[in-house]
């Protein structure tokens, strides 16, 4: 993780191979059914970035979504150019496979003008484990393969290591849930995630949230001409900044200069870009399995009734997810005949995974709360390791790289000596306000827009 609730800043495709010298690449036949192998036929794309050790073992690496490809687990510069990927470390041990989820990517690619000649309930987390699985037996050939997935590909992780125990050796969860509640409950997890950030990180950020919709609500905002912004719809545009530390300590500035006088150099910038975006025609939208997953396995409508009787949040609340988020799943859901499909929710099965496992979660996080890294820990038990990052919110592997990849390796190598991983320095948030510059709004709003369009999705 979905694309109802900003107006997506258009991303560059990036295909191509970092280092063709070091990198092999493919793609697999599957079934789109598994249930009937004999059917239609889907390709899956792989990447592998080979190991220096001549007896390696071998790691997947499941990217979040649904809708993104595996680019996201390989680093760019300002450019666009590639960098070493931010798991390359890993190499000296292990050969570190790529995929792109059926549907997405260089994989048999998803589109409306295709979503009536297959059938999307293909599409779900349970085939892209099988895919997997079909990766293992018939491409890394090995019996058991260490797994990572981020977000939503952390939901996949799980659900694999719960399908398929006997082929896990390692398990590491980044950042992601045990079942569809983050969806449902995401309104109220992002408003939980601002108390605490104002407890510990930005004092009075919350204060000023609401003063800044206040002021929206009353026309007090000074806004580039022509731009109509309801509180509804800011709510959703700061989502983009709540998928770094870097990106919250913008969130802070902006709704602190919109509280003191209405005006807000940040506010102004990336109306700027959606503005220019939408001159230049810029594609944004959500993926049709996006929508496929999330409408199928994360919209819970016994759950969402059930939301009715809570009491309110705030700033984010039940009815800007009914506006921003509920309906185009529900109508996607209904078009496509999705209905009657069970949810994701691993929760009571937590205890059948029997690999080692880590979970990872940022500090900060709002999309996946630490609340839902300690449940895992709970319920899978048995040793179950939980590492929080320090000010780091939705990528810690991305936000503290050094830090973060260090601790995966000495989890998936305990037999090997490493030197002591030393967490970095925090930062003073409300000192780092006031030297944001303009390139860190806008490469922070991009970003955040890019990671959103895989985890929420824009309109």
């Amino acid at each position: 993780m979905f694309c109802l609730l900003l107006g997506a800043v258009a991303v560059v495709a990036r295909a191509g191979i970092p280092d063709p010298k070091i990198y092999r690449w493919g793609k697999i036949e599957v079934p789109e059914n598994y249930d009937q192998p004999d059917g239609r036929k889907l390709q899956i794309y792989w990447e592998k970035l080979t190991s220096t050790n001549p007896q390696p073992k071998a790691l997947v690496l499941i990217n979040g979504g649904p809708g993104s490809t595996h680019e996201s687990f390989h680093k760019f510069n300002a450019q666009g150019g590639f960098e070493k990927d931010y798991f390359h470390a890993l190499r000296d041990e292990f050969e570190i496979y790529l995929f792109d989820q059926r549907g997405n990517g260089q994989s048999s690619r998803l589109s409306f003008k295709t979503c009536s000649q297959v059938d999307l309930k293909q599409y779900g987390t349970v085939n892209i484990c099988r895919d997997i699985e079909e990766l293992r037996r018939r491409v890394i050939r090995q019996p058991k393969i260490a797994v990572l997935g981020e977000s939503y590909g952390g939901m996949v992780a799980l659900s694999y290591a719960v399908y398929f125990p006997g082929s896990v050796s390692r398990l590491v969860l980044h950042d992601t849930s045990p079942s569809f509640r983050y969806f449902t409950h995401l309104y109220q997890n992002f408003s939980n995630s601002l108390a605490n950030l104002d407890a510990k990180e930005f004092p009075g950020i919350r204060k000023n949230f609401r003063m800044a919709l206040r002021r929206l609500g009353e026309g007090s905002v000074s806004l580039p001409a022509g731009v109509v912004l309801t509180p509804n719809d800011f709510l959703s545009k700061c989502l983009v900044f709540t998928y770094s530390f870097r990106g919250l300590t913008i969130l802070a500035r902006m709704v602190g200069e919109m509280a003191a006088d209405g005006r807000s150099k940040v506010l102004n910038s990336i109306l700027d870009v959606d503005r220019r975006q939408q001159a230049d025609g810029a594609e944004s939208g959500p993926s049709p399995t996006l929508l496929s997953v999330q409408a199928m396995e994360m919209l819970h409508e016994p759950t969402v009734a059930e939301l009715e009787g809570v009491p309110a949040y705030d700033p984010w609340n039940l009815p800007w997810a009914k506006e921003k988020m509920f309906p185009l799943r529900r109508a996607f859901r209904q078009d496509a005949g999705l209905d009657g499909f069970a949810p994701y929710d691993l929760t009571g099965r937590l205890g059948e995974v029997t690999a080692p496992t880590l979970v990872i979660v940022g500090s900060c996080d709002f999309v996946c709360p630490p609340v839902y890294a300690r449940q895992m820990q709970k319920g899978i038990g048995n040793g179950c390791r939980l590492l929080v990052v320090d000010q780091a919110a939705h990528g810690a592997f991305a936000e503290k790289q050094d830090y973060t990849v260090g601790a995966i390796k000495a989890f998936l190598l305990p037999d090997r000596q490493f030197a002591d991983v030393c967490p970095p320095a925090r930062v003073d948030g409300p000192a780092a306000q006031k030297i944001l510059r303009h390139s860190d709004v806008l490469d922070s709003y991009i970003e955040g827009t890019r990671r959103l369009r895989g985890i929420l999705g824009g309109n």
